[in-house]
C-alpha cells in the first residue's frame, strides 16, 4: 500500500512539474489507474489489488492530461453550494 502511494505522489510530482497546478490531480489520477472500475463477479484480493494499482501508475503517463481535464473532473467532485 505504502509503495501504491509512493508512486502515485512521483506521478503526481511529475504532472505538476509539466505545470499542471489543479488541485483534483492526484483525484483524477487514482481514479483513471484504479484496477476496481469495471463490476466484477470477484474481487481480486487486497496485496493484487495495490500490486496492480502500482503498476497501472508506472506505466501511466499522462501526456494527453490537459487542465481541461481536471477541470471537468472537478466540476463533478464538488460538493454542491449551500443555499
Amino acid at each position: 500500500m505504502r509503495a501504491a502511494d509512493e508512486t502515485l505522489v512521483a506521478v503526481v510530482a511529475k504532472v505538476k512539474k509539466r505545470g499542471i497546478n489543479h488541485p483534483y490531480v492526484k483525484n483524477y489520477l487514482l481514479a483513471r489507474t484504479t484496477p476496481l472500475t469495471k463490476a466484477r463477479k470477484t474481487l481480486p484480493s487486497f496485496e493484487q489489488t495495490f500490486k496492480r494499482l502500482k503498476d497501472n501508475l508506472e506505466t501511466s503517463t499522462c501526456r494527453r492530461c490537459a487542465t481541461t481535464r481536471f477541470q471537468r473532473s472537478s466540476i463533478m467532485m464538488a460538493p454542491a453550494a449551500a443555499e
